[in-house]
């Protein structure tokens, strides 16, 4: 099974007027999706060598990034963008992820 088979890509949702949603998208991590930008909140669920710099204009004024940054053992970061190009970060703790591999999302 393909990472892309757990997840659904350009799905459209149906959902009604102020109502908020969750989607689980597959996406290539050196691009996100700005189409749909911007979002309260991007996770992270593979170990990235660096906050992917990438995605962080793709997050409102407000919205946290969740990355695990780190070669082998991976510091959980929380990344907030507290303003139009501001960002502050935190980390959370060590942990183990499995590695970001280029190329294996189409």
């Amino acid at each position: 099974m393909k990472t892309s088979d757990l997840a659904y890509l350009d799905e459209r949702l149906p959902i009604a007027s102020g109502q908020t949603i969750s989607q689980v998208t597959t996406v290539a991590l050196q691009t996100g999706l700005p189409r749909w930008a911007p979002f309260n909140g991007i996770l992270i669920t593979c170990g990235a060598p660096k906050i992917p710099e990438e995605l962080l204009g793709q997050l409102v004024t407000g919205g946290r990034m969740v990355v695990p940054v780190g070669e082998k053992l991976r510091e959980m970061v929380v990344v907030e963008k507290t303003g139009e190009t501001a960002y502050t970060t935190t980390g959370e703790g060590f942990f183990r992820f499995v590695p970001m591999l280029k190329g294996t999302v189409e």
